[in-house]
């Protein structure tokens, strides 16, 4: 039996709720090694000034060096009738624990086993920071055009041998201040978790939106909003053409011409949507053509237009999955 105790650093800062503080949360990769992450807690006699350094994790005390400088993140207070109290925190790393069998005594089979771990580990890490950017304002995934992901240390331990350390690089990430009331509560993290645990991804649509949002570049965000317009639009002709058959269905659509063409399409399926289709073409689909096809880098004002039109659409025809919903 191979036992992992470790740490996950994580690409960017993440804000939580108080109550994830010394909580854990379950996940799995691919469905076959399960494993729990561990929050950092508060340390003992907290200043209540805020900006304090957090603990590490219960029982993972040992483990503090791999976070090496970053630390395990800082938390916040509040001042109350009754003295400080806890109020949002950031984290910066969290405690990685696992098992899973192997043969005694096969080192080899030991460090590809870590490393497959390590592998899919970083492709869950980052499914689950999916779903929490859709549900919050923060930015959680490492940027694409980094080459390295988000990455982290495992030590394995095998029976009463000494501990192997074995892992993969960290990959720093960006600040950005955010209010305490878009930190993230236990239980969205945990539905987070549930849903990389599945495989499963936030929608296309959505993805392409946030991803959009977060680029500095804004010609490829103008690229990406335009995408997702073209992917949300689809949605939006198969809710009307319901009655068809599903072939049927992707054949009208794909006979249609990008924004502008699913746009009319939609219109003359809808006559209400008519000042729609004229904003998507404005704001979406002309500034969009401009970038794929000249070139063209649109000002900041017409990308947030293009965005907040994307976002609109999306709202109706394509809702965002809440926290709530079951996990398919």
């Amino acid at each position: 039996m191979v036992t992992l105790r470790g740490v996950a650093l994580l690409p960017r800062q993440v804000l939580v709720a108080e109550d994830c503080l010394g909580q854990t949360v379950a996940g799995s990769t691919a469905g076959e090694t399960e494993f729990e992450l561990a929050f950092p807690i508060l340390p003992e006699g907290p200043s209540g000034d805020g900006g304090e350094a957090l603990a590490p994790p219960t029982g993972m005390t040992d483990l503090t060096p791999l976070v090496r400088d970053r630390g395990w993140g800082y938390m916040g207070f509040g001042q109350s009738s009754s003295g400080p109290r806890p109020l949002a925190s950031w984290i910066q790393a969290l405690g990685v624990t696992g098992s899973w069998s192997c043969a005694a005594g096969a080192d080899a089979e030991e460090a590809h086993q870590a490393t497959v771990f390590g592998a899919r580990f970083d492709e869950w890490l980052e499914m689950f920071g999916q779903w929490l950017e859709l549900w919050s304002n923060q930015r959680v995934v490492a940027p694409e055009q980094q080459l390295q992901r988000t990455q982290g240390h495992v030590h394995i331990s095998i029976d009463s041998k000494p501990a192997v350390l074995t892992g993969w690089s960290p990959a720093l990430g960006s600040f950005r201040f955010h209010r305490s009331s878009e930190s993230l509560p236990l239980a969205t993290l945990r539905a987070a978790a549930a849903r990389a645990s599945s495989g499963t991804t936030p929608p296309l649509e959505w993805r392409l939106l946030l991803q959009a949002a977060q680029m500095s570049d804004r010609r490829g965000a103008m690229i990406d909003a335009g995408t997702a317009a073209e992917v949300g639009l689809a949605n939006a002709i198969r809710v009307h053409l319901n009655g068809l058959p599903p072939q049927a269905q992707e054949v009208i659509i794909q006979a249609a011409n990008g924004v502008a063409g699913l746009a009319t399409l939609l219109e003359s399926l809808v006559p209400a949507e008519r000042s729609r289709r004229s904003r998507l073409i404005d704001r979406v689909a002309g500034p969009r053509n401009a970038a794929v096809h000249g070139g063209a880098t649109p000002e900041p004002e017409a990308l947030a237009a293009a965005l907040a039109e994307v976002r609109a659409l999306l709202d109706l025809y394509s809702p965002r999955p809440t926290p709530d919903d079951t996990c398919a």
